[in-house]
């Protein structure tokens, strides 16, 4: 009985190593080397804010007669797109493509 815990506790010993962070060659044990790259993830968000400053007018021109018929009512251009993205089942083709591609643009796949 006594054999297969100290097996155990051995095994859980030699992997406990294989897991082990790597050492930091700073005294203080702080990597140098930050866990996010902040300039990387600026550069990515400014990639997908252009990407969506070329798409959302295309879209807001692809569902220029949706929004007529549909949202003749709403004011402001967010409030539109907000009633376009509700009644999607109901708009043309053209401008649920066009939406699918300020979805893609907005999430980063373009």
């Amino acid at each position: 009985m006594k054999l297969p815990i100290m097996l155990g506790v051995a095994a859980l010993a030699l992997a406990g190593s294989a897991f082990a962070q790597p050492e930091s060659d700073h005294p203080s044990g702080v990597s140098s080397r930050p866990a996010f790259d902040y300039q990387d993830g600026l550069r990515v968000q400014s990639e997908i804010f252009a990407q969506l400053r070329v798409a959302v007018p295309q879209m807001r021109l692809a569902c220029a007669a949706d929004r007529q018929t549909l949202c003749s009512d709403k004011k402001s251009a967010g409030a539109a797109d907000r009633c376009i993205r509700y009644h999607r089942l109901k708009v043309s083709e053209r401008c649920r493509q066009a939406q699918d591609h300020v979805e893609m643009a907005r999430e980063g796949r373009l």
